[in-house]
Protein backbone atom coordinates (compact mmCIF):
# COMPACT_ATOMS: atom_id res chain seq x y z
CA UNK A 1 0.00 0.00 0.00
CA UNK A 2 2.83 2.40 0.85
CA UNK A 3 4.47 1.65 -2.50
CA UNK A 4 1.34 2.64 -4.47
CA UNK A 5 0.91 5.78 -2.34
CA UNK A 6 4.56 6.73 -2.92
CA UNK A 7 4.23 6.26 -6.71
CA UNK A 8 1.06 8.36 -6.70
CA UNK A 9 2.81 11.20 -4.84
CA UNK A 10 5.78 11.10 -7.24
CA UNK A 11 3.46 11.14 -10.28
CA UNK A 12 1.43 14.00 -8.83
CA UNK A 13 4.61 15.98 -8.12
CA UNK A 14 5.77 15.43 -11.71
CA UNK A 15 2.43 16.66 -13.08
CA UNK A 16 2.47 19.80 -10.92
CA UNK A 17 6.09 20.49 -11.80
CA UNK A 18 5.42 20.17 -15.52
CA UNK A 19 2.23 22.23 -15.55
CA UNK A 20 3.45 24.69 -12.94
CA UNK A 21 6.43 25.84 -14.99
CA UNK A 22 4.70 26.42 -18.30
CA UNK A 23 1.78 28.73 -18.81
CA UNK A 24 -0.34 29.04 -21.87
CA UNK A 25 -0.54 32.46 -23.43
CA UNK A 26 -3.82 34.10 -24.23
CA UNK A 27 -5.21 37.08 -26.08
CA UNK A 28 -7.19 39.79 -24.33
CA UNK A 29 -9.69 42.23 -25.80
CA UNK A 30 -11.65 44.49 -23.48
CA UNK A 31 -13.85 47.51 -24.12
CA UNK A 32 -15.19 49.78 -21.38
CA UNK A 33 -17.43 52.82 -21.74
CA UNK A 34 -17.88 55.33 -18.91
CA UNK A 35 -20.65 57.95 -18.96
CA UNK A 36 -20.50 60.85 -16.50
CA UNK A 37 -23.44 62.65 -14.85
CA UNK A 38 -23.37 65.34 -17.58
CA UNK A 39 -23.65 62.81 -20.47
CA UNK A 40 -19.97 63.09 -21.37
CA UNK A 41 -18.27 59.76 -22.03
CA UNK A 42 -15.13 57.92 -22.87
CA UNK A 43 -14.50 54.47 -24.27
CA UNK A 44 -11.31 52.51 -23.75
CA UNK A 45 -10.52 49.52 -25.96
CA UNK A 46 -7.60 47.31 -24.89
CA UNK A 47 -6.18 44.41 -26.82
CA UNK A 48 -3.04 42.41 -26.41
CA UNK A 49 -1.36 39.18 -25.50
CA UNK A 50 -0.32 37.84 -22.13
CA UNK A 51 2.32 35.15 -22.15
CA UNK A 52 4.92 33.98 -19.64
CA UNK A 53 3.95 36.70 -17.12
CA UNK A 54 4.40 39.46 -19.73
CA UNK A 55 1.84 41.58 -21.56
CA UNK A 56 2.16 43.40 -24.87
CA UNK A 57 -0.76 45.31 -26.28
CA UNK A 58 -2.46 48.48 -27.39
CA UNK A 59 -5.09 50.77 -26.00
CA UNK A 60 -7.33 53.35 -27.64
CA UNK A 61 -9.27 55.85 -25.52
CA UNK A 62 -11.89 58.09 -27.12
CA UNK A 63 -13.25 61.01 -25.09
CA UNK A 64 -16.42 62.95 -25.86
CA UNK A 65 -17.06 65.94 -23.55
CA UNK A 66 -16.04 63.79 -20.57
CA UNK A 67 -15.86 65.46 -17.13
CA UNK A 68 -12.77 63.88 -15.52
CA UNK A 69 -13.02 65.37 -12.04
CA UNK A 70 -16.24 65.41 -10.03
CA UNK A 71 -15.35 68.68 -8.29
CA UNK A 72 -14.82 70.56 -11.58
CA UNK A 73 -18.04 69.94 -13.51
CA UNK A 74 -17.24 72.58 -16.15
CA UNK A 75 -13.98 71.02 -17.39
CA UNK A 76 -14.31 68.52 -20.24
CA UNK A 77 -12.02 66.32 -22.33
CA UNK A 78 -12.58 65.42 -25.97
CA UNK A 79 -10.26 63.61 -28.37
CA UNK A 80 -8.24 60.41 -28.60
CA UNK A 81 -5.31 58.80 -26.82
CA UNK A 82 -3.55 55.67 -28.09
CA UNK A 83 -0.93 53.63 -26.24
CA UNK A 84 1.46 50.79 -26.91
CA UNK A 85 1.96 48.87 -23.67
CA UNK A 86 4.66 46.43 -22.54
CA UNK A 87 4.57 44.91 -19.06
CA UNK A 88 7.00 42.39 -17.64
CA UNK A 89 9.87 41.75 -15.25
CA UNK A 90 8.63 44.24 -12.66
CA UNK A 91 8.15 47.10 -15.08
CA UNK A 92 5.68 48.83 -17.36
CA UNK A 93 6.48 50.91 -20.44
CA UNK A 94 3.91 52.85 -22.43
CA UNK A 95 4.35 54.97 -25.52
CA UNK A 96 1.41 57.31 -26.16
CA UNK A 97 0.10 59.46 -28.97
CA UNK A 98 -2.77 61.84 -28.42
CA UNK A 99 -4.91 64.71 -29.63
CA UNK A 100 -6.97 66.06 -26.77
CA UNK A 101 -8.97 69.19 -26.09
CA UNK A 102 -9.42 70.29 -22.47
CA UNK A 103 -12.09 72.96 -22.20
CA UNK A 104 -14.24 74.93 -19.81
CA UNK A 105 -16.65 77.79 -20.53
CA UNK A 106 -13.85 80.40 -20.38
CA UNK A 107 -11.17 78.77 -22.58
CA UNK A 108 -9.72 75.61 -24.05
CA UNK A 109 -6.35 73.95 -24.55
CA UNK A 110 -5.52 71.77 -27.55
CA UNK A 111 -2.90 69.14 -26.67
CA UNK A 112 -1.07 66.86 -29.04
CA UNK A 113 1.87 64.52 -28.54
CA UNK A 114 3.61 61.60 -30.19
CA UNK A 115 5.75 59.02 -28.46
CA UNK A 116 5.16 60.35 -24.94
CA UNK A 117 6.81 57.67 -22.86
CA UNK A 118 6.05 56.52 -19.32
CA UNK A 119 8.32 53.97 -17.67
CA UNK A 120 7.46 52.46 -14.29
CA UNK A 121 9.86 50.07 -12.57
CA UNK A 122 8.81 48.26 -9.44
CA UNK A 123 9.78 50.26 -6.36
CA UNK A 124 10.71 53.41 -8.30
CA UNK A 125 8.98 56.64 -9.21
CA UNK A 126 7.43 56.72 -12.70
CA UNK A 127 9.57 58.42 -15.35
CA UNK A 128 7.85 60.37 -18.10
CA UNK A 129 9.52 61.89 -21.13
CA UNK A 130 8.52 63.58 -24.33
CA UNK A 131 7.15 66.78 -25.78
CA UNK A 132 3.58 68.05 -25.56
CA UNK A 133 2.20 70.73 -27.85
CA UNK A 134 -0.30 73.00 -26.11
CA UNK A 135 -2.11 75.42 -28.42
CA UNK A 136 0.82 75.13 -30.90
CA UNK A 137 3.46 75.82 -28.23
CA UNK A 138 5.89 72.97 -27.40
CA UNK A 139 6.70 71.99 -23.81
CA UNK A 140 8.87 69.27 -22.35
CA UNK A 141 6.39 67.16 -20.38
CA UNK A 142 8.25 68.00 -17.14
CA UNK A 143 7.69 71.73 -17.75
CA UNK A 144 3.96 71.72 -18.54
CA UNK A 145 1.86 74.39 -16.81
CA UNK A 146 0.35 72.88 -13.64
CA UNK A 147 -3.33 72.93 -14.77
CA UNK A 148 -2.42 71.11 -18.00
CA UNK A 149 -0.18 68.65 -16.13
CA UNK A 150 -3.01 67.90 -13.69
CA UNK A 151 -5.49 67.26 -16.53
CA UNK A 152 -3.03 65.08 -18.46
CA UNK A 153 -2.35 63.12 -15.27
CA UNK A 154 -6.12 62.63 -14.89
CA UNK A 155 -6.35 61.28 -18.46
CA UNK A 156 -3.53 58.80 -17.88
CA UNK A 157 -5.07 57.80 -14.54
CA UNK A 158 -8.44 57.17 -16.22
CA UNK A 159 -6.87 54.96 -18.87
CA UNK A 160 -4.34 53.09 -16.76
CA UNK A 161 -4.17 49.31 -16.96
Amino acid sequence: MKKIYYKFIVALFAVFTFFGTSQAGFDITRMTTIVDDFQGSYTVTNSGRREDMEFTGTELAEFSNFHPMPDSGDVTISGTLSKVIERGEGGLTTSSDGNLVFSNPANSANLSFEGLQVIVQEGEEPQISGTVNVNDESFDVAELPEPIRRMLRAVFHLTRR
